[in-house]
């Protein structure tokens, strides 16, 4: 089995789990602007039950129309995109951010969290005291018979600009979303026009070749699940219509959701010659506080197993400390996980946040995770702090000079 690893001079890093057709791998790149590099900050690729879920299409050579049209866009990517109030991101080509937690714990947990630290990058993000951070973690759940299910909670924290755009593209031929009414726009409306941005462009791309949209805005939780993974592995195309992803993201005020159609073509033997890819984009007004999308991204065969994900209370956050908590519950166990990101480079202060059933979890760590089994925790892992406690379970780290 292939380990978790980092590549750190390529700027990627790469978290592994499970084996056989239960393995998983979540991986994120915070690649420069060099050579033949794609503008996607922070850009997220899921492989779970055998396929790519969450996608990143890959290289069609320079002068490709998808290339030079789609693929070289931001828009492409599993990325947040922070525009100017026209829609104009350009100065995102210059945000690529460092390495601020990895880890692996015994294969149930592993993390990593990036986040853009440099000056003189954040400078290029207009607006006042800019920010800009992702943190993944994939959690492994146990299923009984030695199976196991995993899933991935993403945070995505950012400030700047006059508009946050969460984008998701996922492998799937059906997409439904549960949560809200979408309102089906004109079939030729692409989401650059509907988002009334400008372009400089002789030609549509990026936002621009999304098209076929549906749109609703929503302060509320909401969820959007693809089906029906196509496959072009073989000699002849399949669709594995037993797997599917299913997101989850945690309701935020103004966000306004769009669900479209992108090119999806990768393979330059034209084997998948018109595949398209269903894209979300959630949208939400820049303010003065930072923006939160929150998320778990669920890997599924037949049927989904998370029961369900809600944010938690957070007590006496301490100032100039973004703390983003949140419990998930899956069949035989319950994760807690929180998550400090503080500005200015010092350390962490600490948080309580109250557990069901009383009691709490109280970290200093800029990420912790605590695992609830049958009612009794099981896993306590601390990264980026020195502390951390919660039910008569209690991990101490000596902080680094």
């Amino acid at each position: 089995r292939l380990p978790s690893c980092l590549l750190h001079e390529s700027r990627k890093a790469i978290l592994r789990s499970g084996r056989g057709g239960e393995r998983a791998l979540l991986s994120m790149d915070y690649a420069p602007n060099t050579g033949h590099w794609h503008p996607a900050p922070m850009d997220l690729v899921l492989y779970a039950k055998g396929h790519e879920l969450a996608s990143d299409l890959g290289y069609f050579g320079a002068m490709h129309w998808l290339t030079k049209d789609w693929i070289r866009t931001c828009e492409a990517h599993n990325t947040c995109i922070i525009r100017n109030a026209s829609g104009n991101h350009a100065f995102m080509h210059d945000v690529q951010g460092e390495l601020r937690t990895l880890f692996v714990a015994d294969g149930s947990v592993s993390a990593v969290e990036i986040c853009e630290r440099d000056p003189a990058d954040l400078a290029h993000i207009p607006g006042a005291d800019p920010f800009y951070q992702r943190t993944c973690v994939m959690v492994r759940v146990p299923t009984g018979s030695q199976g196991n299910e995993h899933y991935v909670l993403d945070i995505v924290r950012v400030r700047g600009g006059a508009w946050h755009d969460y984008y998701l593209h996922a492998q799937g031929r059906h997409c439904v979303v549960d949560g809200l009414t979408l309102e089906t726009l004109p079939p030729g409306v692409s989401l650059q026009e509907a988002s009334g941005f400008s372009s400089t462009e002789e030609r549509p791309t990026g936002a621009g070749l999304i098209r076929k949209l549906e749109a609703a805005e929503t302060d509320r939780a909401l969820q959007v699940t693809w089906r029906d993974v196509p496959d072009f592995r073989g000699d002849a195309p399949t669709v594995d219509t037993g797997v599917g992803l299913r997101l989850t993201m945690l309701g935020g005020k103004g966000t306004r959701v769009y669900l479209g159609e992108a090119p999806g073509q990768r393979r330059m033997s034209n084997a998948d010659l018109g595949e398209t890819l269903r894209v979300l984009c959630a949208r939400r007004p820049n303010g003065q506080a930072i923006d939160r999308f929150v998320a778990v991204l669920e890997p599924f065969r037949d049927e989904v197993f998370v029961r369900s994900v809600r944010e938690l209370q957070v007590v006496e956050v301490p100032e100039g400390v973004d703390v983003v908590a949140v419990r998930v519950e899956c069949p035989g166990q319950t994760d807690y996980v929180v998550s400090i990101a503080e500005r200015g480079g010092g350390r962490n202060r600490a948080v309580r946040v109250p557990l069901d059933g009383g009691g709490s979890l109280e970290t200093d760590g800029t990420l912790t995770v605590l695992t609830v089994r049958a009612g009794r925790p099981t896993g306590l892992t601390v990264a980026g702090g020195t502390h951390a406690s919660a039910a008569g379970m209690e991990g101490a780290l000596q902080p680094q000079p």
